[in-house]
């Protein structure tokens, strides 16, 4: 049995109703649908197409059954070049959710567990404050510490052995481990405390920071932490081993700006991306992960361990910039400087980042010392003026080139200064002078 399908044929001068075959294609009776229009007599221009409702060309090698033309829909005849453009249809309300889904600040479901971690921490630390609050300074410190270093472990290790299974209660126990120490950091911060308390709380927070990396995966954060609490003992034996708090400081931020100097070749080294080279030397081709594995590490390890070093040498230099000596005001300006010389040999923008903001600190306090107003308002636009055009400078690559091999250089410089400023804050020159006077 034959199907067919009523349409109304239009052309520009006239108009018919026809029936169809539904199943067969439109080219076979287009010839004498378009004789019996009259359409094939008409100075057309050009060949003809036959147009629906909505824009769309009925496709002459099918039949419209296939093309879903309905009973009763009007077609027409036009010539190709006045065929409109089919209807465009355009969904608001699905662009709209794809650029809010798109957004960068688009909460997931990450977040949504940081947020409750985030208020977990907080209300923790304000029960482990009413806790402690009437407790000896020795009973809080034991208080503080023990549960809130075991509750750090037991979140990085539930998140080690189960993984994304514990991920949430996980970060919940992590974080509340760690709002459980920020008690600590309180009672370092009130008037009259002592320096060994800022000692034992900074070494409880970089020892939980470091076993939440390792639970994390992230052995590179772990390495970074290991290290601050290695710049926590420098200091300690600094302060033991150095006649005078200046000097001190002095030596703490001169050994940091050395260490900082060796970090890219330690992080190298210490993720395993030095061996790699070795084993494709040796003939053997590491696997995708690995490499993956090891560069992650670098940059973490670097990362931390930068950020780690640039507040201390900060630190050390801003000190220094308060005291009334000309040896360490020297020595906080040339660890200024240092700082924003050697930023040129880190990748992260966070570590650059630090570097520079850390290095403001000290230049200026130095800048605060100089009693003209006038003097330090004109250095302050210099230098303002100077930034602006170093941004916007962009030289080609032979003048960069220049340029680096000239920072190096001074960088080098600078480096080597810090010695005979150490031994002027010292004293040495002093007593040399008295020596032989």
């Amino acid at each position: 049995m034959i199907h067919y399908t009523r349409v109304t044929m239009v052309t520009p001068s006239s108009r018919a109703e026809a029936v169809l075959p539904s199943d067969e294609a439109v080219g076979t009776f287009l010839p004498g649908l378009l004789h019996l229009l009259g359409a094939d007599t008409e100075p057309t221009g050009g060949p003809l197409s036959l147009v629906r409702w909505d824009g769309d060309v009925i496709d002459l090698e099918q039949d419209l059954e296939t093309q879903d033309v309905l009973d009763g829909e009007v077609i027409r005849v036009v010539a190709d070049d006045d065929v409109p453009p089919p209807t465009e249809v355009t969904d608001i309300s699905n662009a709209l959710a794809d650029a809010s889904e798109s957004h960068p600040g688009w909460r997931t479901e990450a977040d949504r567990i940081t947020c409750y971690s985030l208020v977990t921490a907080v209300l923790t630390a304000a029960t482990a404050w009413m806790c402690v609050e009437r407790l000896s300074e020795s009973w809080s410190t034991l208080v503080l510490v023990l549960p809130g270093l075991a509750a750090v472990a037991l979140g990085a290790g539930a998140h080690r052995a189960l993984g994304r299974r514990a991920q949430g209660f996980a970060t919940l126990l992590s974080w509340s481990g760690l709002g459980w120490l920020l008690p600590l950091a309180w009672k370092c911060a009130s008037p009259g405390a002592e320096p060994r308390d800022a000692r034992t709380v900074l070494g409880a927070l970089l020892a939980a920071g470091a076993v939440y990396a390792l639970g994390r995966g992230r052995p590179g954060w772990a390495a970074g932490g290991a290290l601050g609490l290695g710049l926590e003992v420098l200091w300690i034996a600094a302060s033991a081993l150095a006649p005078g708090n200046m000097l001190a400081r002095g030596v703490f931020g001169v050994t940091a700006a050395a260490l900082l100097g060796a970090l890219p070749w330690m992080a190298l080294l210490l993720s395993g991306l030095s061996r790699l080279d070795h084993d494709v030397l040796a003939g053997t081709r590491p696997r995708r992960e690995r490499v993956q594995r090891s560069l992650v590490a670098a940059h973490d390890s670097m990362m931390v361990a930068c950020v780690l070093l640039t507040v201390a040498i900060a630190w050390a230099a801003s000190d220094l910039a308060c005291l009334p000596s000309t040896w360490a005001r020297a020595l906080a300006g040339t660890l200024a400087a240092l700082l924003l010389l050697r930023s040129r040999a880190f990748p992260l923008r966070v570590e650059v980042a630090t570097m520079w903001m850390c290095a403001m600190a000290p230049l200026l306090l130095l800048l605060s010392a100089v009693p003209a107003l006038t003097t330090r308002v004109l250095v302050l636009a210099g230098l303002v003026v100077l930034l602006a055009l170093s941004a916007l400078y962009r030289p080609t690559a032979r003048v960069r080139i220049r340029l680096g091999q000239g920072c190096d250089l001074l960088e080098s410089l600078t480096m080597v200064a810090t010695v005979p400023l150490l031994c002027g804050l010292a004293g040495v020159f002093t007593y040399l002078l008295g020596l032989f006077s």
